[in-house]
């Protein structure tokens, strides 16, 4: 049950009175007293808070409260106790170290170096309240091994919470000229290691999507840009595999066939947000997805190899097809 305003305030006080060195040993009337500023305080409220202090799961302040029969009043069985003393159990320490590996592991990126002091401080903070545990031997976490166009994130960020204007030049990968586009930029994705900044293009006065590591020079200009209430980055992404958006073509809906091999593997960890099992049995699952045909669909189909039957539409079965029998070519000499 929620704790209200009122009682947490109470704690504290409860708290900074059976911490008074100068008046020890506060009796129920005292503990009333020293709450009379949150209104009329009852005897049975006080034993209440005491208790709850002491007991109370979701508090989880454990007080470690005792009555003093030769004093005839409460104290503190620990000197050193308060509950602003950030309590925690070994299971939150080892939750907190893990947190604290994993930020560092991303410590390239702009935004997460913002974190980092709050990070080694954090740490510090566990090695004074119990053994600390090297998780950077243990984790491992999944990273990109280029950190081109990293230096643009935190700018980006700092433009979309500020809705600023920007100036960028962008050089795709076909192109060996880089041109200027100005855009106001809307939210930050990342996909397969690459980070992409989704808005506002004023050349095509459209929604568009521009890879951070292609980008050559960024500029926040001195202008603001008022946010479009239509824009919503779950729908634009809805029905896209990835990071491609077609919103010119009509999403279809995809029908694969896995064998019992690979079923449970796409069953725990999904292949697109609409996916729905249609038929499974001992030797195959068929699956279906609604979503956009594209350059990252139909490479992740191919990375199935023969786990994987593409059923429908005939288009995408053609499609895979093709390139398992240009691939075949490669291999016939």
């Amino acid at each position: 049950m929620p704790v209200n305003k009122n009682a947490l305030m109470r704690y504290r006080l409860i708290d900074a009175a059976l911490r008074n060195r100068y008046k020890p040993y506060p009796n129920k009337y005292d503990l009333i007293k020293a709450c009379e500023n949150l209104g009329r305080i009852s005897r049975r409220t006080i034993e209440k808070d005491l208790y709850d202090m002491m007991f109370d799961e979701e508090l989880r302040y454990e007080a470690p409260i005792k009555y003093s029969r030769k004093e005839k009043g409460y104290f503190y069985d620990d000197p050193n106790y308060s509950i602003n003393n950030f309590p925690l159990k070994e299971q939150d320490l080892n939750t907190l170290e893990f947190a604290c590996s994993l930020l560092k592991q991303f410590g390239n990126l702009d935004p997460a170096m913002q974190l980092l002091e709050s990070v080694e401080k954090m740490e510090t903070y566990m090695k004074t309240v119990g053994q600390s545990k090297n998780w950077q031997n243990l984790i491992q976490a999944e990273k990109s091994l280029s950190e081109a166009g990293m230096d643009f994130l935190g700018p980006l960020l700092e433009a979309i919470r500020s809705t600023t204007r920007c100036l960028l030049v962008y050089q795709r990968f076909q192109s060996d000229i880089a041109k200027s586009y100005f855009f106001h930029p809307y939210v930050l994705k990342q996909y397969r290691h690459r980070w992409y900044v989704i808005g506002f293009r004023e050349d095509r006065n459209e929604v568009g999507i521009f890879s951070l590591d292609r980008i050559r020079e960024l500029e926040l200009l001195n202008e603001s840009f008022e946010l479009s209430q239509n824009f919503s980055a779950e729908d634009y992404f809805k029905f896209s595999f990835g990071i491609t958006v077609q919103p010119q073509e009509k999403p279809k809906k995809i029908r694969l066939k896995f064998n019992k091999t690979e079923a449970p593997f796409i069953k725990s960890q999904p292949l697109h947000q609409s996916q729905e099992i249609v038929e499974e049995n001992e030797n195959f699952m068929i699956l279906e997805i609604h979503c956009w045909i594209g350059f990252e669909l139909t490479n992740a189909i191919l990375g199935y190899g023969s786990r994987v039957e593409v059923i429908s539409p005939p288009e995408l079965r053609n499609q895979i097809r093709s390139e398992y029998q240009n691939a075949l070519a490669l291999y016939t000499n």
